[in-house]
C-alpha cells in the first residue's frame, strides 16, 4: 500500500510543485500551474520500490475540498491536493478517499535561493489505519541548473532533502513548468518498508488541454 501511495507522490513528491509568470524571478515564490496541465513521467525503480521500468500519466485538476479551492494532481494512482499557495495538505487513493494527510501542509521555504537551506516538522495521519507519524525534513537548495530530459531542456532547481523516516532524496524543481522534471529518491535502511531507489525522468509536457 504505502510503495503505491509513493507512487502517486513521487512525480510531484512531498516538496512543491511551482509555475512562473513573467514577473515573479524564478522561485520567488508560488504560483499553482493551471488546471488542465498533462505530462508523463518515466520511472526506474529498484529494492523497496520494486523492479522495473514504468510510465505514469498525471493531470492537473481543478478540486474542491471541505469548501477550500485546492490543485490536484492527479494520476492513475491517486490524487495529491495542494493549496494555491503551493501548501501540500493530503493524498486522495483511487476511491476518492483521504489517504494520507499531513499536519501542517508541507510546503517549501520560498523565495528559493542557491545555498538556502531549513528544517521542518510534520505530523503524516494514515487514515486506513488511524496512525499518526511525526517527521522532521531538512532541505537545501544546491543550485540552479538546466537539466535535460526526454520532454526537453529546463531551468532547474535542484534541492536535496532527508528526513527522519529514512528517506534521501534530490528534486529537480522546474519553476516555469511548476514540476519536477527528475527526482533521484532513495529509501535508506532506516526505511520502515526498506532499502530502495526510484529515479523519475519528464516524459512528455502538455501545459494547457487546448
Amino acid at each position: 500500500m504505502f510503495a503505491t501511495l509513493h507512487r502517486a507522490i513521487a512525480p510531484l513528491s512531498l516538496a512543491a510543485l511551482l509555475s512562473a509568470c513573467a514577473a515573479v524571478a524564478p522561485g520567488d515564490r508560488y504560483v499553482a500551474p493551471p488546471a488542465g496541465m498533462s505530462f508523463t513521467s518515466a520511472y526506474r525503480d529498484s529494492g523497496s520500490f520494486g523492479t522495473g521500468k514504468s510510465e505514469v500519466p498525471s493531470q492537473v485538476v481543478a478540486r474542491d475540498w471541505n469548501g477550500t479551492p485546492v490543485v490536484g494532481f492527479q494520476n492513475p494512482q491517486g490524487t495529491l491536493l495542494m493549496l494555491p499557495q503551493g501548501a501540500f495538505i493530503g493524498l486522495l487513493g483511487p476511491d476518492g478517499k483521504m489517504a494520507i494527510s499531513w499536519e501542517p501542509a508541507t510546503v517549501w521555504d520560498f523565495p528559493l535561493t542557491v545555498g538556502k537551506s531549513w528544517t521542518k516538522q510534520y505530523k503524516a495521519t494514515f487514515h486506513a489505519q488511524n496512525r499518526v507519524v511525526p517527521f522532521e525534513t531538512k532541505q537545501v537548495v544546491e543550485a540552479y541548473e538546466d537539466v535535460v530530459v526526454p520532454a526537453g531542456t529546463f531551468k532547474t532547481f535542484r534541492v536535496r532533502s532527508s528526513d527522519t523516516l529514512g528517506n534521501e532524496n534530490v528534486h529537480w524543481f522546474a519553476p516555469d513548468v511548476g514540476i519536477f522534471v527528475k527526482t533521484s529518491l532513495r529509501r535508506t535502511d532506516k526505511n520502515a518498508l526498506g532499502a530502495g531507489t526510484r529515479e523519475t525522468e519528464l516524459q512528455t509536457l502538455k501545459r494547457s488541454s487546448n
